[in-house]
């Protein structure tokens, strides 16, 4: 009997310790930006134990990640089966009614987050989007400085940031924000984008066009505002030549301020009263 005991126990360990093992995986997985193939690891798990919290969890932050928010919030439905009480699932519930622009679920459940726990980065971050996105750019920066000030390698805290600094017209430490997000992550395009943005709206064009030379446009979720930066960058540093070609194309995108600039800088030879360009921040998604 013992000997049937021991073995029964030893089994379920390994079952465990195996669980474990591919809740790693999936979890480095989902780091590196392979969604699918965590979430197919995740589906075997929660197949095999219904109970697997941390693996809904996680599924439900692999959808949020592929922009299936409805999908997430159904996965975070039976996570909170398990453990009502989490303010890591709550705060993440919040960010998918968020990404839903459903805004007083996202206020209710990152409210809730945050009571119960109040030095949770994520929380921070997602009310600090909440308020972003409702214009209170002021809360929005103090949620986003404590995320930081609790978890100061905070990519997406650092880069959301930066994004209220330049809203809020202090450049220079926006532009150090993006410095520090370009360390985490030296291939993010929209940082170097907008970074390019911030330098050319403030007339320093050279150093804008260098940071555009290293963003591909593709990169970027609206691929037109590179070509008219582009074309800005190049207009008020005297090649205006060069730049009613990057007008155009930016127009032919959809541009109606290049497709205007085009027509009467480039067509009808008209000059330009504005001394500098306009600024066009990207906003970060989830």
């Amino acid at each position: 009997m013992r000997i049937f005991t021991l073995l029964f126990l030893l089994i379920s360990l390994h079952s465990f310790s195996q669980e474990l093992d591919e809740l790693k995986k999936a979890e480095l997985l989902y780091e590196n930006g392979d969604f699918q193939d965590a979430i197919f690891i995740l589906e075997k798990l929660i197949d095999s134990d219904n109970n697997n919290f941390e693996a809904l969890l996680l599924r439900g932050n692999c959808f949020q990640k592929e922009e299936k928010f409805v999908a997430a919030i159904q996965s975070y439905e039976r996570a909170e089966t398990l453990q009502k009480e989490s303010a890591l699932l709550n705060a993440n519930y919040g960010a998918a009614f968020l990404n839903l622009k459903q805004m007083d679920e996202a206020k209710e459940r990152l409210k809730t987050a945050l009571k119960l726990d109040s030095d949770l980065p994520e929380a921070h971050y997602f009310m600090g989007n909440l308020d972003y996105f409702n214009y209170r750019t002021s809360a929005a920066l103090r949620h986003y400085s404590k995320a930081i000030k609790l978890k100061p390698e905070y990519r997406d805290a650092l880069y959301m940031r930066a994004a209220a600094y330049a809203e809020m017209e202090e450049y220079s430490l926006a532009l150090r924000d993006y410095e520090k997000v370009l360390e985490l992550d030296p291939n993010l395009a929209v940082a170097k984008y907008n970074m390019a943005v911030i330098l050319i709206a403030n007339e320093q064009y050279e150093k804008g066009l260098s940071l555009l030379d290293e963003v591909k446009p593709e990169q970027l979720p609206n691929p037109r505002d590179f070509y008219y930066y582009q074309g800005e960058a190049l207009y008020f540093s005297g090649k205006k030549e060069d730049s009613c070609e990057l007008y155009a194309k930016a127009g032919e995108m959809g541009d109606l301020e290049a497709q205007e600039i085009y027509t009467k800088h480039c067509m009808q030879g008209q000059e330009r009263e504005e001394k500098k360009p306009e600024k066009k921040v990207i906003r970060m998604a989830f």
